[in-house]
């Protein structure tokens, strides 16, 4: 019996030196604060990287959608009401239907609900549509700089492709790739509006 109780003490003595021996409050609140501040670098470098993403996913549709717009106007000598005279032939008005050489551009995976401009299949809320600009800013919604696009061109117009609803950190890495050849209409906003420029000449 005292045996088993000198082994009881022993243990016990032991594993009061490993408390007194352990971590103080302060100790711990500063591991837990330099945790925080990896994870917290972390997630930033994450979500940038998604914004980067889906940048270059934006810019390739509408720099796909640009061109085709080019090649649609080289045969009908206008650009079109809706991207969806791209792809389909019975989108175009019957008057000009005998000029149409398309398809300019393939359907692309998903459509607005219209069925007449492209929506992001990978980015909620953002679609495609063409829009005219004039220097006034006219058609451009509330975006500032729209008229400096279109000041450059024959008689103040020009053909943009709209791109709605990008988020605001995409909007940002899209303006530093592309710079003034693409008007964001609102800084403030979680999402925004953008028109990228399709026939300036800078």
């Amino acid at each position: 019996m005292k045996k088993f109780r000198k082994v009881l003490e022993r243990r016990y003595s032991e594993r009061e030196k490993l408390w007194q021996g352990g971590f103080t409050l302060i100790e711990l609140m500063i591991v837990l604060a330099v945790i925080l501040a990896l994870i917290s670098l972390y997630l930033t470098r994450v979500g940038k990287g998604t914004d980067k993403k889906n940048a270059a996913a934006i810019m390739r549709t509408m720099e796909k959608a640009a061109s085709a717009m080019e090649a649609y106007k080289a045969d009908i000598g206008v650009y079109p009401d809706s991207l969806s005279e791209l792809w389909d032939k019975n989108a175009v008005a019957s008057a000009v239907q005998p000029f149409w050489k398309g398809q300019y551009m393939e359907m692309p995976a998903a459509i607005t609900s219209d069925g007449k401009n492209i929506a992001d299949k990978s980015i909620a809320g953002v679609t495609y549509l063409p829009v005219k600009v004039t220097s006034s800013g006219g058609g451009s919604g509330n975006c500032a700089n729209a008229g400096q696009i279109a000041a450059n061109n024959v008689n103040g117009v020009d053909y943009t492709i709209k791109i709605t609803g990008v988020p605001s950190a995409t909007a940002e890495v899209i303006v530093e790739q592309i710079g003034s050849k693409i008007c964001r209409a609102d800084n403030t906003s979680d999402t925004t509006d953008m028109y990228y420029a399709v026939d300036e000449t800078f």
